[in-house]
């Protein structure tokens, strides 16, 4: 179900990239507090005195490699699927807002403690993907939507996590996921496969000889996935045959065949062809 690049993620991945460096650049030693705070990192007590900017820019600040290491490797991971879900400016606008809840609960609840990161953001992304799970019909496996919330349920009890900000931008972002839900503001989940089974598939048969059988064969250059329909093979010419038993159904690419059974998913590779 991916409709476009996930360009909103690709930039925020970029900005925080940037920022980090232009950090790095200007004091490559180790940074305190102080210098945190004057890049605009989250502090309670100067937020309350006026400035309110802090719970915007201390998404986009890291105190470290592993810091922002985890975070965008995070933000990679989940950002993409739940963009191409919601759309850029959905997606922006939730990441935004439940980064700005999470600000502002950890300056409520530590005032005097000085905290960065995207991680508040982050977990607004994770609440979209649990509200969406339970609606059901985006393609979201709750499984690994449930292995992603003990994951950061641990994370966020480790020292120095602002764990606060964990659960402000979770809470954000899953109050205004049921908010977007109950209000027809997300865009209609896609139809479920029983729901498919009339509408005219649009592959062909094969004009090349194959097997998905073991030992498989394929052209040289050829890539053997597992999806969530079974083994696909992405051809040279970048056209992708989809096995249907002993046959299979040719389509223009990789990219007809995922929007036709609305696979987000990512595939693992099986076999490559040298």
């Amino acid at each position: 179900m991916f409709r476009a690049l996930p360009i909103a993620t690709f930039l925020l991945i970029a900005i925080n990239l940037v920022v980090f460096i232009l950090m790095l650049g200007k004091d490559p030693s180790g940074w305190t507090a102080s210098y945190l705070s004057s890049w605009g990192a989250n502090n309670g007590e100067r937020v309350f005195q006026g400035e309110v900017w802090r719970l915007f820019t201390a998404m986009f600040i890291h105190v470290g490699f592993v810091h922002i290491g985890m975070n965008m490797l995070v933000l990679y991971a989940w950002g993409r699927p739940v963009e191409s879900i919601l759309g850029t400016i959905p997606y922006t606008s939730i990441y935004v807002v439940s980064g700005l809840a999470g600000s502002l609960l950890g300056a409520l609840v530590h005032p005097y403690t000085v905290s960065a990161g995207a991680s508040g953001a982050i977990a607004g992304i994770l609440g979209v993907m649990c509200v969406l799970a339970m609606h059901g019909g985006y393609n979201i496996s709750r499984n690994d939507v449930i292995g992603n919330l003990l994951l950061n349920g641990v994370l966020s009890l480790l020292p120095g996590v602002d764990a606060a900000a964990h659960i402000g931008g979770f809470a954000g972002g899953c109050v205004i996921t049921f908010i977007a839900l109950a209000s027809d503001w997300l865009p209609e989940p896609p139809p479920r496969v029983e729901e498919e089974a009339a509408l005219p598939i649009q592959g062909k048969p094969p004009t090349i000889q194959f097997s998905f059988r073991e030992p498989m064969s394929f052209p040289k250059g050829t890539t053997v996935y597992e999806t969530k329909t079974g083994l696909v093979a992405v051809l040279p010419d970048y056209s992708l045959i989809q096995a249907l038993g002993d046959a299979g159904l040719q389509f223009e690419s990789a990219a007809a065949f995922r929007e036709q059974t609305h696979d987000n998913d990512i595939w693992k590779t099986v076999k490559t062809f040298e």
